[in-house]
């Protein structure tokens, strides 16, 4: 008390009624947060026991922004709840207190639904169910939410009070601490210059009370006006309340009044739309039928015409190749003929000649036509021989049409002891010699030794080693080989990686297309039986590597010709059970191509994907040490032996500045290039290097032909987009991604479980 009597003239004093205000809102806060602050704990509670799936969230709803509370609560204290009667309550003469939607309508129009037709329960027992039709009525959950985010703007408002508040008690405390040691200081003093401090100090604190008696005189003013405001701004909406009220009955009369000319209209409009399609789809109807007829007509003729085109030109090419044919025919008869005679004369004369040596003697005559049959005999017996041997040797080493390139040897030592059954002595002894070079090398890393120059991302080359070290297994166990699936971009080394997967596994391998089995046509079957038979006879295993499998291995579903029908057929019928001779190796740009018995006879399947930025690193690190000598910080044993140049090639010299960082700069650049398009870049390199002054690649050289290509390969990318429709940046799944500030290549996409894939 007493210190609320010194500080009375301080500017941190507030009136009564000011307090008393902020105590109200303080407790309405308070309850606010109380009800507020429960929720979220047992939200809390539910989070524990079960998470939100927010991408269904955020799907769900769109087009989130934040409420301006402020203006919620300016529209809620435009509401005015009445007491009122509902004219068919279920109990008569009840009054209930709520928001009328007259009135909600003019201040928050969004919180008015209106129900095509309501129900109500009879009046009187046994009456009627009362409908209503375009009944209004309020949205409590929009005023209820508008009530939340008022309560959201008082609570700020508190808070903020509540702030100033705080300040101003303790700028009170304050100065009461100040006002306190300025009285004992006086007290103290006795000299005459303290007491003019003092006076001093009393002329300080009067001037501070004077501004203080000023601030509180101004706050009073400023509360009376705002006063006045208030009252007056109420009673400018209470005018436009009943303003709007009574717009709100004329706009729904005429709303009304319009709701029915529209209902009108729209039928009067449905109605001739109606009609105007039918009579639209007879005219089309009719339209239709003459133009097929008209069309059938003109394909008519254009047969019958293209027949008679046709007729002509054969009927004209027959009389002129039968003039030919017979004036061929005729020279060579004629050149026959003379042959003939002359050779009939030469016989008749040595026939006779002969005939008079052998009647000279009746010995002669018994020689002569023992040697004849003798010499019948012997010509009979050696063509049925020479057939036999054919066939024999086409049975045991010959090779079938169908394959392109093989590593079965063509060799006679080889053939001969194919035939005799020896191969198996050969492949033991080469196996015993390989053991004792090789020394305490183990299977891992023997197989590994035929990747060791393979560029593939390591998740990929794991998979290609399992593999091969299952397949290797497999042989000497006599156990059934694993076919395997090879699917991505061209140029990615599926090919190379089959021959190396046979390498390593110790089969031989043979390598053919798809697209050749179309090409034999009717003979297909035959010749993919006589391609299994020959691999089903092969002494180590065979591996058939079939490039561009989609060409006849397609699904059945689609259309194609009756050969390929067949030649699928024949390749399922060779494949139906694992082998422990042969196993199969696709590749296919297309794997959801092919038909689902091929996908089901699939043991592995694995993505040869685009190079990602380390693997184009290292490929276009291999090929430049393979054609170009090396640079100062060139990594050592980066020149593989695989790849597209020819061993023992001369390699050229770099000008300065051409360093590893700059050959790893153009790798980076080289996004979507396949192995292939690196290898032709390099020969590129290589090429133009070889015509430049000095045979010398220059790093102005290397980058100038480097933009070109990736020029030509972003110009190929376009043209292959327009000409399929399809984006290039979706093929083969999603493999670029934004590393290091720009784009490289991602984890490959996910294994396609081909098993499941149907057609």
């Amino acid at each position: 008390g007493g210190r609320a009597r010194r500080g009375a003239g301080f500017p941190g004093m507030w009136s009564a009624k000011m307090f008393w205000r902020v105590r109200c809102l303080a407790a309405l806060a308070l309850l606010c947060g109380a009800g507020l602050g429960a929720e979220p704990a047992a939200g809390a509670e539910d989070a524990g026991r079960k998470k939100l799936d927010e991408t269904l969230i955020s799907q769900l709803y769109q087009n989130v922004e934040p409420v301006d509370v402020e203006k919620s609560r300016e529209l809620l204290s435009k509401l005015q709840i009445a007491h009122f009667e509902f004219e068919y309550d279920s109990i008569k003469g009840r009054r209930q207190v709520g928001l009328l939607p007259e009135d909600v309508q003019d201040v928050i129009p969004e919180a008015i639904d209106v129900a095509a037709t309501r129900t109500f329960p009879p009046q009187e027992p046994g009456g009627k169910m009362i409908k209503l039709e375009q009944f209004p009525s309020v949205n409590k959950d929009v005023v209820f939410m508008h009530n939340v985010a008022a309560i959201q703007a008082i609570a700020t408002s508190l808070k903020i009070a509540t702030a100033d508040l705080s300040q101003l008690l303790e700028h009170r405390e304050q100065m009461d601490v100040l006002y306190e040691e300025l009285h004992r200081r006086l007290a103290l003093e006795a000299d005459a210059q303290a007491v003019e401090r003092r006076k001093l100090a009393e002329a300080e604190a009067e001037k501070a009370r004077l501004q203080v008696a000023k601030a509180k005189a101004a706050e009073d003013e400023g509360a009376r006006i705002l006063a006045a405001r208030e009252s007056a701004e109420e009673k400018r909406l209470q005018r436009e309340d009943e303003l709007a009220r009574e717009r709100a009955v004329l706009a729904d009369l005429s709303e009304r009044n319009r709701t029915l000319e529209a209902l009108a209209m729209q039928r009067e409009t449905a109605e001739a739309a109606a009609q105007q399609a039918l009579e639209r789809a007879k005219e089309l109807s009719e339209r239709r039928t003459l133009l097929e007829r008209k069309l059938e007509e003109k394909k008519r003729e254009a047969d019958v015409s293209r027949a008679e085109a046709e007729a002509r030109a054969k009927a004209l090419l027959l009389r002129e190749t039968k003039d030919i044919r017979e004036r061929k025919a005729a020279a060579e008869a004629e050149a026959e003929r003379k042959r003939l005679l002359e050779t009939v004369s030469t016989i008749m004369d040595r026939l006779g000649n002969a005939v008079f040596y052998v009647l000279e003697e009746p010995s002669r005559v018994f020689a002569f036509v023992m040697s004849i049959v003798g010499l019948v005999a012997v010509t009979m017996v050696s063509r049925e021989a020479s057939a036999m041997v054919r066939r024999l040797i086409e049975a045991s080493i010959g090779r079938p049409q169908l394959l392109r390139e093989t590593s079965v040897s063509g060799g006679w030592l080889s053939r001969l002891l194919r035939i005799l059954g020896l191969y198996v002595v050969v492949d033991l002894f080469g196996s015993l010699l390989a053991f004792f070079r090789g020394g305490s090398v183990t299977e891992r890393e023997s197989v590994e030794a035929h990747f060791a120059d393979v560029v593939l991302p390591e998740l990929t080359k794991e998979r290609v080693i399992l593999a091969a070290r299952i397949s290797k297994g497999a042989r000497h166990m006599k156990a059934p080989l694993r076919n395997v699936l090879l699917y991505g971009p061209p140029g990615t080394g599926k090919t190379m990686v089959a021959r190396r997967l046979a390498e390593a596994s110790g089969l031989d391998y043979a390598i053919m297309s798809g697209g050749d089995v179309a090409a034999v046509g009717s003979d297909s079957v035959r010749q993919l039986h006589a391609l299994f038979n020959w691999a089903n006879r092969s002494p180590k295993g065979l591996l058939l590597f079939i490039d561009e499998a989609e060409a006849f291995l397609a699904s059945r579903a689609r259309a194609m010709s009756e050969e390929t029908r067949a030649a699928l057929n024949a390749l399922l019928y060779h494949t139906g059970t694992a082998s422990s001779r042969f196993c199969l190796v696709l590749a296919t740009n297309r794997a959801e191509d092919l038909d689902s018995a091929v996908l089901d006879r699939m043991d592995d399947s694995m993505n040869i994907a685009l190079p990602e930025a380390p693997q184009r690193q290292a490929i276009l690190t291999q090929y430049m040490l393979q054609s170009f000598k090396p640079w100062e910080d060139a990594p050592e044993g980066k020149a593989g032996s695989s790849g597209l140049f020819v061993r023992g090639i001369r390699r050229l010299p770099v000008g300065e500045g051409l360093t590893q960082d700059e050959v790893d700069k153009a790798a980076l650049k080289m996004k979507r290039f396949s192995g292939r398009e690196i290898s032709k870049t390099v020969s590129s390199l290589y090429s133009a290097a070889l015509c430049a002054s000095g045979s010398k690649l220059t790093l102005e050289l290397f980058w100038q032909l480097l933009h070109d290509k990736l020029d030509e390969h972003a110009e190929k990318e376009r043209m292959l987009g327009a000409a399929t429709g399809v984006d290039r940046d979706g093929l083969f799944g999603v493999l670029n991604d934004v590393s290091s500030g720009e784009l490289t290549a991602d984890d490959s996409p996910p294994e396609l479980d081909m098993r499941s894939k149907k057609g």
